[in-house]
């Protein structure tokens, strides 16, 4: 289980660094960020490990188990592990910033 959470918390840092990059440099970053990139991350999480078959009829509505069960709880482990790490690197980059 560590090992699935590791990947979402580093596409979560990334993705909240690149979005502090991407804003205007007079401006702090927003807390919001954080979310936006843990919500990106989750949905990564999702397609890591289901793969392509996301995209079909057939992985929401046939099958043994309930896929869409699994593709939230996906969702929700990946953006949480990927929240923390976010909102630090929010946290850090607006004290970098700050001073």
């Amino acid at each position: 289980m560590l090992d699935y959470l590791l990947l979402p918390a580093l596409l979560g840092a990334g993705f909240s660094l690149g979005l502090c990059v991407v804003r205007p440099r007079k401006k702090l970053p927003s807390f919001w960020l954080a979310l936006y990139a843990a919500l990106a991350t989750g949905a990564c999480s999702v397609l890591l490990y289901d793969g392509l078959a996301v995209f079909s009829p057939g992985f929401w509505t046939g099958g043994k188990g309930p896929n869409a069960l699994v593709a939230a709880t996906m969702f929700g482990l990946g953006a949480l592990a990927g929240f923390v790490p976010s909102l630090v690197v929010v946290l850090l980059y607006r004290t970098s910033k700050h001073d």
